[in-house]
């Protein structure tokens, strides 16, 4: 039995699903999801809703019975970490489970290897295409969006198509603020990006491309409005305010360039950009603390901006 689990925002649950869909493509047999997490958010992390049901998605789900012992709550408690130890399973004649976490620097080559019959546990957020790089056609069809855009929502689409037909090219800006803010803990781990990053990415996209109108996504759009200083068109998206965050993420991605936080959910909305010839702009900087970052998180073509400060 293959179990992932689920955690985190929409961002991190797409590269949680990746890892399991392309597991189960490559062993031929069912892999389970387990969503535990949703109903029980450890104390000091972000509560966030399950949101892959935005996408045509068949999931099969982990049963409570099906969850080991050694992962229940949170999966790293001093409790469990003991129980993932100590070879107490086969003293009472339960099957061993093989337990997987990615807090490594890269990815991690092994998981290719996992095989159809095997009791593994999958614990992280997997953040790079390496972990489906074998079905990426078919992560990217299956991330196609369920429903139709609302009204609102088609008239910024409209309005993208119209513009690229007057040589005007969309490019989305993704500002995460949120608890990366107002969370100290958050705050230390993932770092706030500096208007600078986003003055050199917006220079450079000025560089390569006449004409651009720039759309402008965060959860904190008056901050956006206050500082950011733009001196082309721009648009603060701010008709999805309260629905759920697949709307935005199908406005990013049909942007034709991008200028992404760092985030899983802005990374996923530059990967989705159809567009063969997109400019992605991504920090290089991804976490505060260069030791805990994925080197294989970033797509070798996007380009890698490098700004220290922080933002105010």
């Amino acid at each position: 039995m293959i179990i992932v689990k689920l955690q985190g925002g929409l961002g991190n649950q797409m590269f949680q699903y990746a890892l399991g869909r392309a597991l189960s493509l490559r062993t031929k047999s069912d892999v389970l999801f387990d969503k535990s997490w949703f109903a029980h958010v450890p104390d000091g992390e972000t509560k966030r809703p399950f949101e892959l049901d935005v996408f045509p998605l068949s999931l099969n789900f982990a049963r409570q019975k099906d969850i080991p012992l050694e992962v229940g709550g949170n999966y790293y408690s001093f409790r469990n970490a003991i129980l993932r130890k100590l070879p107490w399973r086969p003293i009472v004649g339960l099957p061993s489970w093989n337990f997987i976490s990615d807090h490594f620097p890269k990815a991690q080559e092994s998981i290719a290897n996992i095989c159809a019959g095997e009791n593994v546990y999958l614990q992280g957020y997997w953040q790079s295409e390496k972990y489906f790089k074998d079905t990426l056609d078919v992560i990217r069809h299956e991330f196609s969006f369920q429903t139709s855009p609302d009204q609102v929502n088609q008239n910024i689409l409209n309005k993208i198509l119209k513009e690229e037909v007057q040589g005007i090219k969309a490019v989305s800006i993704h500002i995460r603020r949120g608890d990366y803010s107002s969370d100290p803990k958050t705050n230390a781990h993932h770092g706030l990006l500096s208007l600078d990053y986003y003055r050199s990415a917006m220079s450079l996209i000025e560089k390569k491309l006449p004409k651009v109108c720039y759309y402008i996504f965060s959860d904190d759009l008056a901050w956006c409005r206050e500082n950011l200083s733009i001196n082309s068109e721009a648009v603060f998206v701010d008709v999805n305010t309260g629905n759920p965050s697949g709307m935005d993420l199908r406005l990013m991605s049909a942007c034709h360039h991008q200028i992404i936080a760092n985030s899983s959910f802005s990374w996923w909305a530059a990967w989705l950009n159809a567009n063969k010839n997109k400019i992605v702009i991504a920090p290089q900087e991804w976490l505060s603390d260069p030791s805990l970052i994925n080197k294989d998180l970033l797509p070798e073509n996007w380009i890698k901006l490098s700004t220290p400060e922080t933002q105010g």
